[in-house]
């Protein structure tokens, strides 16, 4: 029988469901402002955007959201952080085509889900950063909306690299009053290790049961026949 849990975050109660195999909505930062134009990803300039986030939950990354729209070939990467800044370390690469997200006119402030085909596991407390760039920046273009002005999410924070800055020199967006990009993480957890040791042994007790009744009447057939029965567990 599956064991039902109710997981809450900082964002409210997420899901109440299996513990294993469902994906969980951990880290977010969810305001769109629509107010304002949005953040290029590729074009003239080749411009890269990265989010910091702190996993909420120890589990396996699974995929993103992001509010994200255009043409040609995005690339998601997750990358390692050093001093809250993306390290060029990659831990997994995603492509995705434009053609597979809607366009902003037919919904313009959804976040779009990003799976990732080969997930990344991660301890509750590990910082990482979700990295968006182009295949070709000659011909692709992505557009993801703006976060709200001030630092909404306290995990990590957004920035950019962008011809002619030479590559791995990232800027806070944080210096032009927006600090975060809107964005979502969804995570299959991990069973702490208390937890895993209950489902250890609940699924032990049944067997054990079985054995000791199975003992029982050896130990009782032996005393009152004298026979030295096989005792079948």
């Amino acid at each position: 029988m599956k064991t039902l849990l109710a997981l809450v975050t900082t964002s409210g109660l997420l899901c109440l469901t299996s513990a294993f195999g469902s994906i969980y909505l951990d880290q977010s930062q969810p305001i769109v402002d629509t107010t304002v134009g949005a953040n290029a990803v590729g074009g003239s300039s080749d411009q890269l955007l990265a989010q910091v986030a702190t996993a909420g939950m120890s589990g396996w990354l699974n995929s993103v959201g992001l509010p994200v729209a255009g043409s040609g070939t995005l690339i998601v990467q997750i990358e390692r952080v050093n001093g809250g800044i993306p390290n060029g370390t990659v831990l997994t690469s995603q492509t995705i085509p434009g053609s597979s997200l809607p366009d902003f006119l037919s919904d313009p402030t959804g976040f779009r889900r990003l799976d990732l085909s080969a997930p990344v596991n991660f301890s509750a407390g590990d910082q990482f950063a979700i990295v968006l760039s182009v295949l070709n920046a000659a011909t692709d273009d992505f557009s993801l909306l703006q976060g709200p002005l001030g630092d909404p999410y306290q995990g990590g924070a957004a920035f950019f690299n962008s011809q002619p800055n030479p590559a791995g020199i990232w800027v806070p967006l944080g210096d032009f009053g927006r600090s975060d990009l809107p964005f979502q993480t969804y995570v299959t957890p991990v069973p702490e290790p208390g937890v895993l040791s209950l489902i250890i042994l609940a699924g032990l007790v049944p067997w054990s049961l079985r054995f000791t009744r199975a003992a029982w009447r050896w130990l009782m057939g032996l005393l009152l026949h004298g026979e030295n029965r096989v005792a079948v567990w």
